[in-house]
């Protein structure tokens, strides 16, 4: 889409097409509460290994994706 390509974002982006929980659990492989922001980082398998559900801070972003390269 459009905000996709003005922010060169090059990762798969899905959109769900229902507000069911179970669907959304599905698609992100994990549960969360629904809290803003919520954060999910996947390693490379699809995996999640972490998941906030607050801010986050940039070292801490940082940290953790460094650790997956």
């Amino acid at each position: 889409g459009e905000f996709r390509e003005d922010h060169d974002i090059r990762f798969p982006v899905h959109v769900l097409n229902t507000r069911a929980p179970d669907a959304l659990y599905g698609a992100l492989r994990t549960e969360v509460s629904g809290a803003l922001p919520t954060t999910i980082i996947y390693n490379k398998m699809g995996k999640v290994v972490h998941v906030w559900e607050r801010d986050t801070t940039y070292d801490e972003l940082a940290g953790a994706v460094k650790a997956l390269l």
